[in-house]
């Protein structure tokens, strides 16, 4: 008799239903008594379930600093029980003032001081990065957030420094950045303190020296993001760079990102995203032209670009939005999306009503003819003048999300060459900007490790 059916069946389906989802399913394969009670209580099922498969909607950050909003359709408000932040109690900060959304990876959002689960409403406050030991003037970064699921309950933030010339030691301006090894600080929910961490350099690409770097265009209001896929953690960097992170295998590499962003002074800002399973960039230039790249990481003799550093930027869609926003029907129906912040939370006269949560969505892009969606009124036009911002990628569609003239927001099916309104965001002030914006993946995943309900 085998030591795996000498567990009780209730202890062992206890232990079995605590593991993610990829190891819940070698666990199946173990022996035929593992399989069975993994099978009799449906647990791949409902761990499935509880997984951010889906989309939610977009968390939207304007210029305020704190100011935020969620953009989707209509449901009822239990859906996302915490999409407005304020369960965060913290006394050592004042969340009005410290509740910017830096980046979301799977169901989590990263703020300047905590991590949080708006699904759960579950938080935990980070500590205090540490001086950068290298460059100790250096006092800002850019930081990237691991998580994933299906793979494990725990979560990582990588703080990588910003380069900043009066900050940096003369001595320095001439060397290659980053070195090799490259050492950044990590903080693991698995020790609950940052620590730092050793990375080699694959390639010979670097971002360039440290004077060209911080002497680069990119403005500090531009927003970079940074996306997490297949155990690598992509960051969009300063000079037009992504820095690839292997956290398991203690490796980095540096690509440089198509398009010559830094240099184009009439682009919005640029969307690094997971579209699909695939790294995606989004490019807006001039009034109205789109650009939308992905990354091949297998080198072929088509590339569109090459960033010599064995990788290929591959030119997706490229086409000047500018005729096809000109004239397109609005929604005003039931699926209509709604723009939910505190401004709104206050004015009941935007407040639609709520639609049946297990009701889908009815996209453009799964229709195979060019008829107009339901809820969209073919007597109503909206005349649209220029992209203002990037919103995403949706991550399992073939559709970008984008701001039409501060006013509406709409998707972009870029295979069918199809523009879908989606609905108004309300900007209730004439300064307010979009500045970053997060398509939102819920995880149900309960007691994330060093969370606190909220």
């Amino acid at each position: 008799m085998d030591c795996c059916s000498q567990l009780p069946g209730d202890l062992l389906a206890d232990i079995l239903r605590r593991l993610p989802l990829r190891s819940l399913a070698a666990a199946r394969a173990v022996c035929h008594t593992w399989r069975a009670v993994v099978d009799d209580h449906s647990f791949i099922t409902q761990t499935a379930a509880l997984l951010p498969n889906h989309l939610r909607g977009l968390f939207v950050c304007l210029n305020e600093s704190c100011l935020h909003g969620f953009f989707a359709r209509p449901s009822p408000p239990a859906t996302i029980p915490g999409i407005d932040l304020d369960y965060i109690d913290d006394l050592d900060y004042d969340l009005d003032d410290d509740a910017t959304i830096e980046v979301h990876c799977n169901g989590l959002l990263l703020l300047d001081h905590h991590v949080v689960n708006p699904a759960t409403r579950q938080w935990m406050r980070l500590p205090h990065v540490p001086p950068y030991a290298s460059l100790p003037n250096i006092m800002y970064g850019d930081r990237g957030l691991v998580f994933d699921p299906t793979v494990s309950p725990h979560y990582d933030v990588l703080w990588m420094p910003y380069l900043i010339l009066h900050r940096l030691p003369e001595a320095s301006l001439s060397d290659q950045w980053p070195p090799s090894p490259f050492i950044l600080h990590v903080f693991s929910s698995t020790t609950g303190r940052w620590e730092e961490k050793s990375f080699l350099r694959e390639g010979d690409a670097t971002m360039g020296t440290m004077a060209d770097i911080s002497l680069a265009r990119v403005p500090y209001h531009c927003k970079t993001y940074s996306v997490y896929l297949r155990g690598a953690l992509y960051m969009h960097c300063q000079n037009d760079c992504v820095i690839k992170i292997t956290p398991a295998d203690h490796k980095y590499r540096v690509i440089k990102l198509p398009g010559d962003f830094a240099s184009n002074r009439k682009t919005r800002d640029p969307f690094l995203g997971k579209s699909k399973d695939r790294v995606g960039y989004i490019l807006v230039t001039g009034l109205s032209r789109l650009q939308i790249w992905f990354l091949n990481e297998a080198k072929s003799a088509s590339s569109s670009y090459d960033d010599s550093s064995g990788y290929e930027w591959v030119l997706k869609h490229g086409v000047d939005l500018g005729p096809i926003i000109q004239s397109y029907p609005c929604n005003h129906g039931r699926q209509q999306w709604i723009w939910h912040n505190a401004d709104t939370k206050q004015d009941k006269t935007r407040e639609l009503p709520a639609v049946n949560d297990m009701e889908e969505f009815e996209w453009a892009i799964d229709k195979d003819s060019d008829d107009i969606i339901s809820g969209a009124n073919e007597s109503i036009h909206h005349n649209g003048e220029y992209i203002s911002a990037v919103l995403g990628f949706h991550p399992f569609k073939d559709i970008v999300f984008l701001h039409d003239t501060n006013l509406r927001v709409v998707t972009y099916d870029y295979n069918k060459a199809k523009v879908q309104d989606l609905g108004m965001m309300f900007l209730y002030h004439n300064t307010d900007r979009v500045v970053s914006s997060f398509p939102y993946t819920p995880c149900w995943i309960r007691d994330l490790p060093g969370m606190h309900y909220g």
